[in-house]
């Protein structure tokens, strides 16, 4: 029953923008002067559609930008538990790890940056 529903109303659905589109085409020929007097109604509902579109795509633009805030916060909160559930060792090693990795990209060259601070203290 509701399947058949549906089907009757997206039919009947059709119809009717059929229909309107057909007026719509029509009607400055047929009535031009109804099509003048229906220009400036025309045109706010033109005016409408578009503020509403440009307010749907902000409005849109800032749920995504939140969501992406929402995925960040949460990837962090699950780094940090799984940091602190390999308990102390384990996240000083990773936190190391992780300190190391940004000492070697800040371009000394050697890989590791603890490794190559210290081996300059004992060369000096």
């Amino acid at each position: 029953m509701a399947g058949e529903f549906g089907k009757t109303a997206i039919f009947g659905l059709a119809v009717g923008i059929g229909v309107g589109v057909g007026l719509a085409v029509l009607a400055p020929s047929v009535f031009p002067h109804a099509a003048r007097a229906a220009r400036p109604y025309a045109k706010k509902a033109a005016k409408s559609a578009m503020e509403a579109y440009l307010r749907t795509r902000e409005g849109l633009a800032e749920f995504g930008e939140f969501a992406e805030d929402v995925m960040a916060e949460a990837k962090h909160e699950i780094m940090t538990e799984r940091m602190g559930a390999g308990g102390a060792a384990g996240g000083a090693a990773a936190a190391s790890a992780a300190a190391g990795s940004a000492g070697g990209a800040a371009g000394n060259g050697s890989g590791n940056g603890a490794d190559s601070g210290s081996a300059a203290k004992g060369d000096g």
